[in-house]
């Protein structure tokens, strides 16, 4: 028989902006606590900058800060979503209406990740059964770095139809942001996985 789920939520949130003709600016601060079967609290801070130059040229910026905990009877860890910190940075430029050439840069901290204490071999199922330290024990991975290039083209056929062509260069430096670990069949070896690496789109869209 299924059984329902009680979920105790709170939040608040304070939040400024301000618009001119060229520069705009955000600011939040926030809470948010749940409970259900763990405790859940999640701090967070948001800060984003916008500026535009003679029309052409859009400059962003944002910086976001995560502190999320769960908490059991034993002991509190975070998440995979506690971030000290996200960066977000855009330059857009529009020679044209037609023509938008754009770079995009994203840095973060490393999520958390449970690590490996050892495996004991499990004679009945012949494998590897792994066991790891305490959620409260985790390290992190290492920075995410990635910056990306684009450039798109409108060409309007004819009134209600459109093409867009576009050009996108992914991870232009080619680094090797980790995504997770992993280990072979007697968790002996550990291995990286990574993001992708460094990836070349070219394509088009048509709107009608």
């Amino acid at each position: 028989e299924a059984q329902a789920i009680t979920i105790r939520s709170r939040q608040v949130s304070l939040d400024y902006r301000k618009t001119g003709s060229k520069l705009t600016a955000l600011a939040s601060v926030f809470f948010k606590g749940n409970v259900d079967s763990l405790k859940t609290d999640i701090w967070g801070i948001e800060i984003s900058l916008s500026y535009k130059i003679q029309n052409k040229i859009d400059l962003s910026a944002s910086y976001s800060y995560l502190r999320t905990r769960r908490s059991n009877e034993e002991f509190t860890f975070p998440t995979i979503f506690d971030l000290p910190f996200f960066i977000r940075a855009q330059v857009k430029y529009q020679p044209t209406a037609l023509w938008t050439i754009s770079a995009n840069l994203r840095t973060r901290s490393g999520v958390h990740n449970q690590v490996l204490a050892g495996a004991n071999f499990n004679p009945e199922l012949q494998v590897f059964e792994p066991f790891f330290l305490p959620l409260d024990q985790q390290q992190r991975l290492p920075i995410f770095n990635t910056m990306d290039l684009s450039i798109n083209r409108i060409w309007p056929i004819r009134e209600g139809l459109v093409v867009i062509g576009f050009i996108t260069l992914n991870n232009v430096l080619n680094r090797e942001n980790v995504r997770n670990i992993n280990f072979n069949e007697d968790f002996s070896v550990i291995r990286n996985e990574f993001f992708s690496r460094r990836t070349f789109f070219i394509g088009g869209v048509i709107n009608f």
